[in-house]
Order: C-alpha cells, then structure tokens, then sequence
C-alpha cells in the first residue's frame, strides 16, 4: 500500500466519521429522535435546557403534565422545583414571548423583502449601465473598423500613386473600395 491510497483511505474515513458526528450533533441540537424510538406517547419530555456555565444546566423536564425544574452539573442533580403547574402569568408570559418572536420575524421578513428590492435595483442598474457601455462599445467597434479600413486605403493611395495616375484609378485598384461612379471625382487630364 503506497502513500497516497494509505492517504485516500484515512482521508475516506475522516469524512464518514465527520458526516456521522455532525449527524449525530444535529439530532442532539435539534431534539430529533430515531424513528423507532417515539412508540406511543412519551411520558417524559425535556421542556427546555439552558447552560449556566460551561458544566452546570437548567433542565425543565415535563412528566405527566407535570414540570420539574433542576440543575445538572458534575456534581449531581439537583431538584430546584417540583411539580410546577402552569397558571395565568405563565400564560401571559408564554403569549408574550411568542408575539415577541412573530414580531421578530415580520421584522426579519420586512428586512429581507426590503433587502431584495435593493438589491433588484441595483441590478437593474448595473444593466442598464452595462447597456450603455455595450452602445459605447459597438460606436467605438465601428469607429476603429473606418479608422483601419481609411488607413489601409490611404497607404494603398500613397503606394499607387504616380504623378499621372487619377484618384478614382487608385480607388478602383484598392481591393478593400468599390468605385462607384457617383462617387467617382471627374478625371482630370494630366497637364502636370
């Protein structure tokens, strides 16, 4: 087993071993179960958790109804407040946090839709520059294409022209210009 494939399989591994530790974070994060494992109802359920610090948590467990309050840390569980029964200022503080949340979120959405109506702008903008510049572009094309085809024909002038040779004689021997005969200047005799 040479170096690379030793390499490709250790690097193989790594990746399956980061894919299931970032699965199994997620299911943690996110409270997900295994399918198998939510048969029936669930007697107990964890309500919320919050660290305190980097080794102790708040815990509320819910069990029958029934919520308990306790604080885990290394050194054990500690039972804060038992069967905690919901009344009308947990109601209201429950209500209250969730139009807190949903005002969060119009806000967000509000954000984001202003967001892209900038950002829709902008594009339109931009392209409509790009259409200007685009315009400019072929005006210049064009100008530089008369500039080349007039400096071709004035140095096939120059090299065709003899003392007695007519202007439309030269413009009729350059391969490039088409003489035609209303363009065509009236010769004029050679008394030169």
């Amino acid at each position: 087993m040479d170096a690379l494939s030793l390499l490709r399989t250790l690097g193989a591994l790594g990746l399956v071993l980061g894919i299931l530790a970032a699965g199994l974070w997620a299911m943690r994060r996110l409270n997900l179960r295994l399918p198998g494992a939510a048969i029936g109802e669930q007697r107990v359920q964890l309500v919320e958790r919050t660290a305190l610090d980097a080794k102790r948590s708040v815990v509320l467990i819910r069990r029958d109804g029934r919520e308990h309050l306790l604080v885990v840390g290394p050194e054990g569980t500690v039972v804060v407040e038992s069967s905690i029964t919901r009344d009308e200022v947990d109601l209201q503080a429950a209500k209250a946090r969730r139009l807190e949340v949903e005002a969060r979120d119009a806000a967000a959405a509000e954000a984001m839709r202003e967001a892209r109506h900038r950002l829709t702008r902008s594009m339109e903008r931009a392209w409509s520059r790009s259409a200007v510049v685009r315009r400019q572009a072929k005006v210049v094309g064009r100008r530089l294409r008369l500039a080349h085809h007039a400096s071709r024909l004035a140095m096939a002038v120059r090299a065709s022209m003899a003392p007695s040779t007519s202007f439309t004689a030269v413009l009729a021997r350059h391969s490039t210009w088409k003489a035609r005969p209303q363009w065509a200047l009236p010769e004029k005799e050679s008394q030169m």
